[in-house]
């Protein structure tokens, strides 16, 4: 690989990716390999409830609300921000997302194919460990998140209708 090449100088972005985090300069090189440019405009989706994740998208500039169905409406679960990925379910056996991810504005992205990520997995055992045991982290970071803004949330309307013990 190029030093000067374009590759290499995602190595320091990469670096402080959610789920690339402590991954050494020649894994990171191997990422960066693989991933694609690619901007979507505001309103378009990255990634749709209900369908296959063909792609990991890492965010490089902009925000992606990230929303789940409920009686027909789209409820915001969380905004990704930059150097966050999303889906997660698209690493994951199978990858049926169960979210929609779209761009609440003009938003850069690194597109890595959700095979192509999962073969270096598989041909780099390590690289492959520490990927998952980031994402691992990473998912039970944003359950824990939001189980906390549920709960605050049915705490607050029961508050409200006089219904909370205490």
């Amino acid at each position: 690989m190029d030093k000067g090449g374009p590759q290499h100088r995602l190595i320091p972005f990469l670096r402080e990716v959610d789920i690339f985090r402590g991954l050494t300069d020649h894994e990171l090189g191997v990422i960066a390999g693989i991933c694609a440019p690619r901007t979507f405009n505001a309103g378009e989706f990255l990634a749709r409830e209900g369908t296959r994740g063909e792609y990991l998208y890492i965010i490089a500039k902009g925000e992606v609300r990230v929303s789940s169905k409920s009686e027909g409406d789209q409820l915001t679960v969380r905004v990704v921000r930059e150097k966050e990925s999303v889906p997660l379910a698209s690493i994951l056996e199978p990858p049926l997302l169960i979210t929609a991810a779209e761009a609440m504005e003009t938003v850069e992205t690194l597109a890595i194919p959700r095979l192509m990520l999962l073969r270096i997995c598989e041909l780099q055992p390590m690289l492959g460990m520490q990927v998952y045991r980031a994402t691992a982290a990473v998912l039970a970071r944003r359950y824990r998140a939001t189980l906390q803004q549920v709960t605050g949330q049915l705490e607050a309307t029961l508050e409200y209708m006089g219904a909370k013990p205490g």
